[in-house]
């Protein structure tokens, strides 16, 4: 039988629409599209050397998500870069308490062993930190068919210094993706080759490649905008 309260609503007229709750798993998929945005904004705005986008977007993304520690290494990152030091203390206080379970499992990941070595450095631990990096760069070449691209694999051997072998890597993915330059122009993890003359080097070819065949598109394009004088025995075009 119906309620009084109810059968009131269907003889006025109204009509009384009930919204499900959405699945948990949309949830959880919209959630994670959402996170998987926000990285690759806050990668843009690292390539272009934006640390000041970048610390903005990662502020949005820890707000958002606070338990994701990418997000909080990049914004520790970017107020390190900015010279925010009393807030990247705080960040990387923080990113400390969320990798601080990486020392204590089995078989933590290679990208779980990047981000906890740049903890443990931030906070004063270089040489851990260098153990941590060698421990991630053995993963990846004890593992290959991870397939990690040529520019991670010179990331972290960068970072676990072993720069003879970072910089063959980087040299042939330059020369094969040159696209990938500002990402090695300005990602943290290459900041230990940065005043190696070799890397120097290599920036500043990659970069005169790279204005060589910017020159060599811009004047094929001319070529192609400019007109075309008539060939003999063709009507002359009309006139105005």
């Amino acid at each position: 039988m119906l309620t009084s309260a109810l059968l009131g609503v269907l003889t006025s007229g109204v009509v009384l629409v009930v919204t499900a709750p959405a699945p948990r798993g949309r949830v959880n998929r919209d959630a994670d599209t959402r996170r998987s945005l926000l990285e690759r904004d806050i990668q843009d705005k690292m390539l272009e050397g934006d640390w000041q986008g970048v610390a903005a977007l990662a502020e949005s993304a820890v707000e958002e998500f606070p338990d994701d520690p990418e997000a909080w290494l990049r914004l520790a990152q970017a107020q390190d870069k900015l010279g925010v030091s009393t807030d990247a203390r705080r960040s990387w206080e923080h990113l400390d308490e969320l990798t601080a379970y990486v020392d204590e499992k089995g078989h933590p990941h290679y990208r779980e062993l990047l981000r906890r070595g740049w903890v443990v450095k931030s906070l004063g631990d270089p040489e851990r930190a260098r153990f941590l990096w060698e421990a991630a760069a053995y993963q990846i070449d004890d593992n290959p068919a991870w397939h990690p691209g040529g520019m991670t694999r010179a990331r972290y051997y960068a970072l676990a210094g072993w720069n003879d072998k970072s910089l063959e890597v980087l040299d042939y993915a330059l020369s094969t993706e040159p696209y990938l330059y500002p990402q090695a122009m300005n990602d943290p993890d290459f900041d230990t080759l940065r005043d190696d003359p070799r890397f120097v080097a290599l920036m500043q070819r990659v970069q005169e490649d790279r204005e060589r065949r910017r020159r060599e598109r811009e004047a094929r394009e001319a070529e192609q905008a400019a007109p075309r004088p008539p060939t003999p025995g063709s009507p002359a075009p009309d006139g105005p």
